[in-house]
């Protein structure tokens, strides 16, 4: 397996017990469900904050387009699916806390195997919905 090299900027997330949270497109949630095409990025690069750098709260307030919530995989479950996991905040352009999860060394074929895994680990790991976080989370996060 071949990894397209890292740009200026990005590092590979060596903690294992790193949670990386992605946000949930409405289109990505059904009945409660998360589909594995939330784990499908086009570019094969699926975005997510590092929750050591921002809480779930805080990542959903600053992302940018429609999401219904979150969810977390840690980098170890990232690892343990053959991937890897990139802190690129540091490069121009990209906001405090992003990451992403690595897909671009699988073809399509075997990226359609791998969402549907991340799916059910994410899914195990349970939903962040900002209609039930805690009153404390939303005044410390």
């Amino acid at each position: 397996m071949t990894w397209p090299p890292l740009i200026a900027g990005e590092v590979r997330i060596t903690d294992r017990s790193e949670s990386l949270r992605r946000q949930i497109h409405p289109n990505w949630l059904r009945n409660g469900v998360i589909g594995s095409d939330a784990f499908k990025p086009g570019d094969g690069r699926a975005s997510t904050t590092m929750d050591s750098a921002l809480s779930p709260l805080q990542a959903h307030e600053r992302f940018p387009g429609p999401t219904v919530g979150s969810c977390a995989l840690t980098v170890a479950e990232v690892d343990d699916c053959e991937l890897r996991a990139v802190d690129d905040s540091a490069c121009t352009g990209v906001q405090f806390g992003h990451a992403y999860i690595d897909l671009r060394a699988h073809r399509r074929s075997a990226r359609d195997r791998i969402a549907k895994r991340l799916k059910q680990l994410a899914t195990a790991n349970g939903i962040w919905l900002p209609s039930v976080a805690s009153d404390s989370e939303a005044k410390n996060g």
